[in-house]
């Protein structure tokens, strides 16, 4: 009976332990007959009588035998092991029974009993293939790989037609990992079956795993006698010789297969690999470029080598230019498919080109709105962008699609309220944070942005929850830390804990002006003023200078400190940029300071 090529390099499988149970009924009816393929030796049987037992020997072994059969069959193991126990102490040389019992001790995974059982089986029935079999198997399942070994070259030997024996066989040296004699046995295989590019491609793998290079050509070479113009085998031989250093005969046959196929893609991609070996880069890419030109080179194959030029930062080194050419090509080539402007938006990410990535991951959300991952990076640069209407419009959408995400409900609650619609904001924000699981930053995040809405409607008590809330979940959240604390001091509330905030922010985030400009007004608005004085211009030194608001500020606290002059200029400049307070103006006018 002809099989499927077992997959090699596996240990030989206990498939017999799972044989239907029915078909191996009659089996083994036939076994025990005197028209089956057992020839026990000597005994002399009579149909199913032993003729050196008594009759009534006879037939209870009969009863006990087929009570065994179906006890078995209905997978009754205990009760059929004890009847073909019961067959044993009657009849010592019962090689059915010995049988029997190997392969239920081997269902109980018991295979020091299971190799006992079949040993006695295959001696009593020396010449029974299917017991030698069976005998084979559990030696395999006790790693006794020679004895199977052995087993199956002496079945091969008496029987070279059973070729599923030769099967066996080059498993068991697998699983020794003997090479060689596994090459050897494929051959006899061979010589029964007659020619099989199966069994050629797996000594090809063998001679390459021991590092014959020659054999490994030799197997190909005799596929290509059977099919000489297999463009996958020339391929195959053509990669060989480059292994083997020969990168000459290597190019004769590339040379040979673009004659046969001019327009197939994968040559253009082994030949780029070719003349990359041989360090001629120019060519390499030549042949590069014409397999991503050509539409038969699916989007998959070309995406899987263009991310070969990503790194975690950006862009290989030197690579910026043929990254970018490959990627417009994908495009090109394949306008329509959303894989390709989806790697060519990473692409274009990753070089810096946020507004031309946007374009193709919206692009690529229009041709298939399914994919989470290209929704989070449009929102990502929209909002980097500040193109706060089309963030609000697409996080609606993404929300709809993805109803259990809740990173799309916090886009939507930040654009929200840059739109100033602060109650929708409010509620896609309270909505998106019962969804987070195990995610204490986002859900900081949440309550940062719900202070932020809060404080736009006036509603001080939920603002300052939300906030206190926020740093239950991040403590060090800087801008939380900034903002809440600013805030307080406009209020003039809990100075104290809004200085020890901006405290904390200032050490966490240092030469920030924005923060350096928080800790200063709240000094003052505690009357602090030299300390104060002193950390706007820090705010200043640190790039601040043309910030109206921190520079009126600072204008303020010259002035609480007699510097009328000095606070006056300061007001002016904040005026040239166009920012300040609605005081400002009367400030500068009075040259006094209105609270």
């Amino acid at each position: 009976m002809n099989k499927p090529f077992l997959i090699l390099f596996t240990f030989f499988s206990s498939y017999r332990s799972v044989i239907d149970r029915l078909t191996l009924l009659v089996i083994l009816l036939a076994l025990t007959s005197c028209g089956g393929t057992s020839k026990v030796t000597s005994r002399k049987y009579d149909g199913l009588n032993n003729s050196e037992l008594s009759d009534k020997q006879n037939q209870k072994i009969q009863v006990l035998f087929f009570d065994g059969l179906k006890e078995n069959a209905l997978e009754n193991y205990d009760r059929a092991e004890n009847n073909f126990l019961s067959i044993i102490k009657i009849d010592k040389k019962h090689a059915a029974s010995f049988y029997h019992l190997a392969l239920i001790y081997e269902l109980k995974q018991d295979y020091e009993r299971a190799l006992g059982c079949a040993k006695q089986a295959a001696q009593i029935d020396s010449h029974n293939e299917w017991y030698r079999l069976v005998l084979a198997g559990i030696y395999e399942l006790n790693a006794e790989y020679s004895e199977a070994s052995k087993l199956y070259e002496e079945i091969t030997t008496t029987n070279p037609k059973n070729i599923d024996a030769y099967y066996y066989w080059i498993n068991s040296l697998a699983a020794e990992g003997n090479w060689k004699d596994m090459i050897k046995v494929m051959n006899l295989l061979e010589g029964e079956m007659g020619f099989s590019e199966e069994l050629a491609m797996e000594r090809k793998k063998l001679y390459l795993r021991q590092g014959d290079v020659n054999g490994a050509i030799n197997e190909v070479e005799g596929i290509l006698e059977q099919d000489p113009n297999n463009t996958k085998y020339l391929n195959l031989l053509a990669e060989l010789y480059q292994k083997k250093g020969e990168p000459e005969n290597a190019l004769k046959i590339f040379d040979k297969i673009v004659f046969l196929r001019p327009n197939d893609p994968y040559v253009h991609l082994s030949l780029s690999d070719h003349y990359k070996n041989l360090g001629n880069e120019e060519k390499s890419r030549e042949e590069l470029r014409l397999a991503y030109k050509n539409p038969d080179l699916g989007v998959d194959a070309k995406v899987r080598i263009l991310l070969g030029y990503f790194t975690l930062e950006g862009i290989k080194e030197g690579k910026t230019a043929e990254a970018f050419e490959l990627g417009k090509v994908i495009t090109d080539v394949h306008p329509e498919d959303a894989k390709s402007h989806s790697v060519y938006g990473d692409l274009l990410y990753r070089l810096d080109s946020s507004k031309l990535a946007l374009f193709h991951y919206r692009k690529a959300i229009s041709l298939d709105e399914s994919k989470f991952v290209l929704w989070t990076q449009v929102l990502i640069l929209e909002s980097e962008q500040q193109d706060f209407e089309s963030m609000y419009s697409d996080a609606t959408k993404a929300i709809e699609l993805f109803p259990a995400q809740p990173s799309f409900y916090l886009f939507k609650g930040i654009s929200a309220i840059q739109k100033k619609k602060y109650e929708e904001g409010i509620k896609a924000l309270n909505s998106g944070k019962d969804l987070v699981y195990d995610n204490n930053q986002m859900l900081a995040q949440f309550y940062s942005t719900l202070g932020d809405s809060y404080y736009k409607m006036e509603n001080h008590l939920a603002s300052d929850s939300a906030y206190d809330k926020s740093l239950e979940y991040d403590r060090d959240n800087v801008y939380v830390l900034n903002n809440y604390s600013y805030y307080l001091s406009l209020r003039k509330k809990n100075l104290l804990k809004a200085e020890a905030m901006s405290k904390r922010s200032n050490e966490l985030s240092p030469r920030s002006p924005s923060f350096a400009d928080t800790y200063g007004w709240i000094l003052y608005q505690e009357g602090k003023y030299d300390e104060a004085k002193l950390w706007l211009e820090n705010a200043i030194d640190y790039g601040a200078g043309k910030n109206g608001v921190i520079l009126e500020h600072y204008g303020d606290i010259l002035y609480k400190l007699d510097d009328f002059e000095g606070a006056k200029q300061q007001w002016i400049k904040a005026k040239q940029t166009k920012q300040g307070s609605e005081l400002l103006d009367q400030k500068i006018k009075t040259g006094k300071l209105i609270d």
